[in-house]
C-alpha cells in the first residue's frame, strides 16, 4: 500500500537529486524545467541531460523536492527550487 503526499509518493518525497535522476526544478523567476543528471562530462542539452560537474547539477545534487539553491555561472548568481525528483533516467 502507498501513502500519498499531494501528487508524490513518500518514496518520490524521500529521494535526493543524484546522478542518474531526473528533477523538475523552477527557476528563481519562475519557468520551469525538468533534466536527468549524467554522469560527469555527460551532457546532452537537446535532450535535457547535464553533467553532474555541470554548475546547476552542483548545486542541485544531494537536494530534496521543496529545497532551494544558488549557484553561480558566470558573471550570474541564479537560485533553483527543486520541484520533484524522479526515478533513474535510461541511457544518462
Amino acid at each position: 500500500m502507498q501513502v500519498e503526499t499531494s501528487s508524490r509518493t513518500m518514496g518520490e518525497a524521500c529521494l535526493t537529486v543524484g546522478i542518474g535522476r531526473t528533477v523538475e526544478i523552477e527557476w528563481g523567476g519562475g519557468g520551469r524545467d525538468v533534466y536527468s543528471i549524467g554522469a560527469e562530462g555527460n551532457s546532452d542539452p537537446a535532450n535535457h541531460v547535464i553533467a553532474a560537474d555541470a554548475p546547476l547539477a552542483r548545486a542541485i545534487i544531494g537536494a530534496k523536492a521543496g529545497e532551494a539553491r544558488t549557484y553561480r555561472a558566470g558573471h550570474r548568481v541564479w537560485m533553483v527550487r527543486v520541484l520533484r525528483v524522479g526515478g533513474f533516467a535510461h541511457g544518462v
